[in-house]
């Protein structure tokens, strides 16, 4: 269901199709609680927020072990409180776009799916995937970063 390759009329019909929904305030608002709970069931903005969060971290490791002398810091817990609502309406609004052709009912089938104990094992593991993909591109990050330094007089 989620497999959608976006060609030029496909990026169209998407564009219009989510602003007649905006403008069938009912519609929407039914349409949005709907991928809201399939956001919460498949967890996926709280996945992105911790792909970013790891991208960040490699970010900030780095920055680290280039300036050395400087004191640099974030708040981690201030950034994602910023960044969670942000994500989350981006998420909703792809997912009102990607499942566009799919019926109430399969949106709520598909919900009931990642709900169950299969669903959340398949959750669990895409989620470990992407962060094991995200902790191993910042390890490739800081070996880039350590190689630079020993090769840049």
């Amino acid at each position: 269901m989620e497999n959608a390759n976006f060609d030029e009329r496909e990026s169209v019909e998407a564009s219009r199709y989510y602003l007649h929904l905006r403008g069938n305030t009912a519609g929407y608002k039914y349409r949005l609680a709907l991928v809201d709970r399939l956001d919460v069931a498949r967890k996926s903005t709280e996945s992105g927020i911790e792909i970013v969060f790891h991208l960040v971290e490699a970010f900030f490791d780095a920055a680290k072990t280039i300036l050395p002398n400087e004191e640099i810091d974030y708040d981690a817990d201030e950034m994602r409180r910023s960044l969670m609502p942000v994500l989350k309406k981006t998420n909703l609004k792809n997912m009102l776009i990607l499942f566009r052709k799919a019926t109430d009912q399969d949106l709520e089938n598909y919900i009931e799916y990642w709900k169950t104990r299969d669903g959340q094992r398949v959750v669990a593991l895409m989620n470990a995937a992407l962060e094991a993909g995200a902790r191993q591109g910042s390890a490739v990050a800081m070996e880039m970063v350590a190689a630079k330094r020993h090769t840049v007089p």
